[in-house]
């Protein structure tokens, strides 16, 4: 027989409140820093977990349409993916907790049979339609956008030094899109 210590027992217990109604979905960030809640009626709310407050630090009426309702954050609670049988999913940011904002609406079944489903790591979606065919989504190009948003855009835009300039003349601000020069190697000491 084999006897599992743990040192410490205590938890700790943080009540969240909200006035919108009854809450049918929740999410929580991989590192705890962020709580969504979407209620029966569409509206979203988002705790911050790391301060005392125990009342929503924003809200956002009707994000989404009625219940039954799925969640996703993204692992440090800036982005989450809302999905209701009304429509197609949402990607939403919260990175500035006090003002949650949509940021497009996912292609997809116009009318679910349930709510999208998310793979854990939030690369997959899965929808069934109302004639059950199920359509597995690939989310990797929006979970890149996400990850490195300044990669992807230099990416997109050829934004050489002298164009850099024109759009942003204070030498203060250095070109995102530039390469860092490569380190010197040359072992001869400079003066």
């Amino acid at each position: 027989m084999y006897t599992i210590g743990f040192p410490d027992t205590s938890t700790t217990k943080k009540i969240l409140t909200s006035s919108n109604g009854p809450v049918d979905t929740v999410a929580i960030s991989a590192d705890a820093s962020t709580a969504l809640g979407v209620h029966s009626n569409g509206d979203l709310n988002v705790w911050e977990l790391d301060i005392e407050q125990t009342r929503p630090a924003g809200t956002a009426a009707g994000a989404s349409g009625p219940g039954p309702h799925q969640a996703w954050l993204s692992p440090t609670g800036d982005f989450a993916l809302v999905a209701d049988t009304a429509g197609p999913a949402a990607l939403w940011s919260v990175a500035e907790p006090t003002r949650p904002h949509r940021l497009l609406g996912l292609p997809g079944v116009a009318n679910p049979a349930v709510p999208t489903m998310l793979s854990v790591d939030g690369h997959i979606a899965v929808t069934i339609d109302q004639a059950n065919v199920l359509t597995i989504w690939n989310l990797d190009p929006i979970s890149t956008v996400i990850d490195a948003p300044t990669d992807r855009a230099c990416k997109l835009v050829d934004l050489d030094h002298q164009a850099w300039r024109q759009l942003v003349p204070n030498e203060a601000f250095a070109n995102p899109c530039q390469p860092l020069a490569p380190p010197n190697l040359d072992p001869t000491p400079t003066e």
